[in-house]
């Protein structure tokens, strides 16, 4: 079940919502599709206007509102409730699987882990949209926890938590070395954007301007072929795990951006995931840690090298 969301252009002020969200999937998405499809939504209940549910195709849309509608698609990634970690009245924690982004993208047809979350909670539920806070993300091609609130009174604690690093989150890596790693180490410098010429962007370390930077790691076992690492990132730099990894000469397999083809190659997939966080909860203060298994893959990992 995918959740679509439709924010009317002020030309269509007071016009129906149906024609509304007909327009939309035929311009905007692409779609072919029929207007009996589109009526279809209101009965089947699968249409809100902004946090309400509507079932009246003919309904005038005013100024200030939005249009939320759920598509059915068997071929696309659905949020179950094996993909919840942790749930209580205020938080909510997704194990995200590899590929899925975070939140949007500039494709308006793409999945992602944001909208899939509310659109489980709203089906979940009673007839209102729910309500789904993110305040962090992990890469589209990183697997792992994924914390979100549920109540909008819940926010202020939970930014609070990541904005001072008081949430500890770590990862496990599986990368490629030629060199055997330590038992800790830790990497503490600057890094900068940079956009290459196909608009990718792009991270680096430099000696002059940049953010700070700095990451805890551990070995937690090393083969021939690969090491398994531990990564507790104390700052939140786009893409901080993978550029100091790959800098110290250990990058992830499976990493198109920050390793050679043979290591990006070597694996289906970005080995990188987000197994635990631990931090007090905002509300009643209770130390709360949420841990989820590493995905088999890393368990036994099968390498095209």
């Amino acid at each position: 079940m995918r959740l679509f969301t439709c924010i009317p252009h002020p030309d269509q002020i007071g016009h129906r919502a149906d024609k509304i969200l007909l327009n939309f999937c035929l311009k905007i998405l692409k779609w072919e599709i029929s207007f009996d499809e589109i009526k279809i939504l209101f009965t089947e209940k699968r249409v809100y206007l902004n946090e309400n549910l509507c079932t009246v195709p003919g309904k005038k849309i005013i100024r200030s509102c939005q249009l939320h509608f759920f598509w059915e698609s068997e071929s696309e990634f659905t949020l179950q409730k094996k993909h919840i970690i942790y749930e209580d009245d205020q938080l909510i924690v997704f194990n995200k699987p590899t590929g899925l982004p975070t939140q949007a993208t500039f494709n308006p047809v793409e999945n992602h882990l944001f909208n899939s979350a509310r659109a489980f909670l709203t089906k979940r539920g009673s007839s209102k949209m729910a309500y789904v806070g993110l305040h962090h993300r992990l890469d589209r091609d990183t697997s792992g926890l994924v914390l979100m609130t549920k109540k909008k009174s819940a926010n202020k604690g939970v930014s609070e938590l990541f904005k001072e690093h008081r949430i500890q989150k770590d990862y496990v890596a599986l990368v490629a070395t030629a060199k055997k790693l330590p038992e800790r180490w830790k990497v503490d410098n600057h890094l900068k954007k940079k956009k290459t010429s196909d608009r990718t962007l792009f991270m680096h370390s430099t000696k002059s301007g940049g953010q700070r930077a700095i990451t805890d790691f551990s070995l937690i076992e090393q083969s021939s072929e690969y090491a398994l690492v531990g990564a507790s990132p104390k700052t939140g730099r786009t893409h901080q795990i993978r550029v100091h990894l790959s800098e110290a000469g250990s990058p992830i397999f499976g990493d198109r951006m920050y390793a050679d083809k043979k290591i990006f190659r070597a694996t289906p997939r970005l080995m990188l995931h987000a197994r635990s966080l631990s931090f007090k909860h905002p509300s009643t203060g209770e130390v709360t840690e949420i841990a989820t298994p590493l995905p088999k893959d890393f368990l036994t990992p099968k390498l095209n090298l």
